[in-house]
């Protein structure tokens, strides 16, 4: 009995349980980044010039962003 009361605490503490692993929280954004990569691939090789490219771009960062 002469614990401390570090231990005590301890002891009054549940153990950390780490959250099940589930694979499709992991794949989903996986797909998301390679298909943004996939489509900017495909504009960057389009008959588009750079510039058109990058004016697209812009308009699309300005269309998707939250403000």
């Amino acid at each position: 009995m002469g614990g401390s009361i570090q231990e005590a605490e301890r002891s009054a503490v549940p153990p950390f349980r780490r959250p099940p692993f589930r694979r499709s929280a992991y794949i989903a954004p996986m797909f998301a980044l390679l298909k943004l990569i996939q489509s900017l691939f495909k504009a960057l090789h389009s008959e588009g010039t750079p510039g058109q490219v990058a004016a697209g771009m812009a308009l699309a960062r300005r269309s998707g962003s939250r403000r």
